[in-house]
């Protein structure tokens, strides 16, 4: 996919901790798995971002869940409280 018109430096820094993330996971044995994917600067505010096969979208999970964490993913988190994950 060809991202343009953004800055992807942000992006790259964090595919690059959950790149370190999953190693930390698999070296511990920790039943945890993170899907990192190649980001590959084009220009200053372009890239290339390889897609994730068999991804779930953010769309799908708003449509079949009601953790508040999928529904408020796009930006308003910070809603949430804290008895929101109780279990």
């Amino acid at each position: 996919m060809v991202k343009s018109g953004d800055d992807v430096r942000q992006e790259q820094f964090a595919m690059q901790l959950i790149f370190e993330f999953n190693n930390i996971f698999a070296k511990k044995k920790l039943k945890l798995k993170l899907t990192p994917y190649e980001i590959i600067p084009i220009g200053p505010e372009g890239c290339l971002v390889e897609m994730v096969k068999d991804a779930t979208s953010i769309d799908s999970l708003k449509k079949v869940s009601s953790n508040p964490v999928i529904l408020n993913c796009e930006g308003s988190a910070g809603k949430v409280q804290p008895k929101d994950f109780a279990s």
